[in-house]
């Protein structure tokens, strides 16, 4: 039986900062009260429309492929991305794309 996306995704607060966590994502096994259901899965599908409408789903799987979607849709293209103290971004020079290793040891 296959889950339902809406319960197995939400929002976490991890270090101060509220984060997507679900399958798939550095931060689905890090300790911490997940926020789902309510208003979350009307929020998130208002943001997936969002995202297709404005940046063409063409274009978000050709990102996905080359493995840039997270640079497209927070630091190019898309640019929805809230920027946290201390986070890496393009401007900054430094490494986006971390392995999920990595993203884990900076949890």
């Amino acid at each position: 039986m296959q889950a339902n996306l809406k319960t197995i995704v939400g929002i976490k607060e991890i270090k101060g900062v509220k984060r997507l966590s679900g399958p798939g994502l550095s931060t689905k096994d890090v300790p911490g009260i997940m926020q789902g259901g309510g208003k979350w899965p009307g929020r998130m599908r208002e943001v997936c429309n969002q995202y297709a409408g404005d940046l063409e789903e063409e274009n978000i799987y050709n990102a996905y492929k080359e493995n840039k979607l997270q640079n497209f849709l927070c630091y190019e293209k898309g640019r929805h991305c809230a920027k946290v103290a201390g986070s890496k971004t393009k401007d900054s020079n430094k490494k986006i794309n971390k392995t999920k290793k990595e993203a884990k040891e900076e949890l």
